[in-house]
Formats: structure tokens, sequence, C-alpha cells
């Protein structure tokens, strides 16, 4: 009888253990750069608007607790797992909407429309180079941005937030860190702005 019992165990242990090993591992979490990010919200945002333009990108913006407590080393590869990028589709002459779009972990998770916006005394083609960013001009990706704001501001910092923004002349990236825990002086943030264009640092800390 105890054999008979032992027998039955063994029977069904052996399916339950083979489904174990051979059972697939979980994906690794998609964590992709500003450009990745921008092509996937681009892609979506044409599909439902066609012609839309680039206003504002940026990645997550960690608290103080996360940073403190032990900041993800993806961050500091200029990668992100939840991107928020801001179009701008022309409705009219003098009028346009926003298109806020939020990727995280490379999935459109998100997109919401403003109402639409009046341009007080310019047209849009006017206001063009003052409302958007030249994408065509976007050389410098997240990674490589992030590692020159690094090396222009020196140890003992964690990033906060990079973000991409128009500065007429051309795109512009903000890395903004924050001090050492402990430091004198509270809890200033520092930034850091590149042009996206060539990576000249146009301002540091």
């Amino acid at each position: 009888m105890a054999i008979l019992k032992w027998l039955i165990i063994i029977v069904i242990a052996i399916p339950l253990l083979i489904t174990a090993c051979v059972a697939p591992a979980s994906a690794p979490q998609v964590r992709p750069t500003a450009k990745e990010a921008y092509e996937m919200a681009l892609n979506h945002a044409t599909a439902k608007y066609e012609d839309v333009y680039l206003l504002y990108l940026s990645g997550l913006r960690v608290s103080y607790v996360t940073i403190y407590s032990g900041q993800p080393s993806y961050l500091a590869e200029g990668r992100s797992d939840d991107w928020k990028i801001t179009f701008a589709k022309p409705t009219g002459p003098q009028e346009y909407i926003k298109i806020f779009t939020t990727v995280k972990s490379g999935e459109i998770t998100q997109t919401l429309e403003s109402d639409p916006l009046r341009l007080s005394s310019l047209t849009w083609e006017e206001q063009l180079p003052y409302l958007t960013i030249d994408t065509q001009s976007w050389n410098i990706d997240s990674p490589e941005a992030v590692r020159i704001a690094m090396e222009v501001s020196g140890d003992g910092l964690s990033l906060l937030m990079l973000a991409l923004i128009n500065d007429v002349k051309y795109p512009k990236w903000r890395i903004v860190f924050a001090p050492p825990p402990g430091e004198k002086g509270g809890y200033s943030e520092l930034k850091v702005e590149i042009n996206a264009t060539n990576g000249e640092v146009i301002n540091s800390p």
C-alpha cells in the first residue's frame, strides 16, 4: 500500500517538475531611449492625426525618496520606462490642439487631447519655430545627453529628470540632478543644458 502511495505521488509530481523547468521566463521590461519612445509616440499620433509636431518630451521625474533609497541604474543610462511626449496638431490658421502621449515600458499607455488653443496674433506657420522642436536637427539621444551631463556635473549627483525642449535656434536637453544626500543647502536641483544638435554644453552647475 505504501509503495502504491509513493507511485501516485511520483506520477503527479513529474509533470509539475517538467512544466516548471520548461516554463518561459518573463520578458524583460522595455526601457526605451528618448528617440525610441518618440518614434513609438509619433507613429501612434500620425495614424490618427496625420501631421503632428513635437512640443515637449521628458523622462520620468524621480522623487527624492526614490533617489536616496537607490536610483535605478537604467536612468543613468538615459533610458526610462515612463516617457511623456507632447505633440501639436494645427486645426486652423491660428488654432491648434495638444496631444499628450505616455510611453510606458515600450508601449503607448495613454493619449489625451486638449481643447483647441488659440494663437494671439501670429499664424501657426509663423509660430512654428517658437513653439515646436525641430526634430530634423535633434541628433543627440538621451543616453549621450545623460553621459555628457554627468561628465560636467561631477560625482555624487543622482538624475531626477531629463527633458527635450525648444530653444528656437536648436533643440535643447535639460538634465536635472539632485544634490548628494545630506548636502548643506537642502534639495536645490542642479541643471545641465545641452545643445541636442551637436552635444555642446550650454549651461552647467
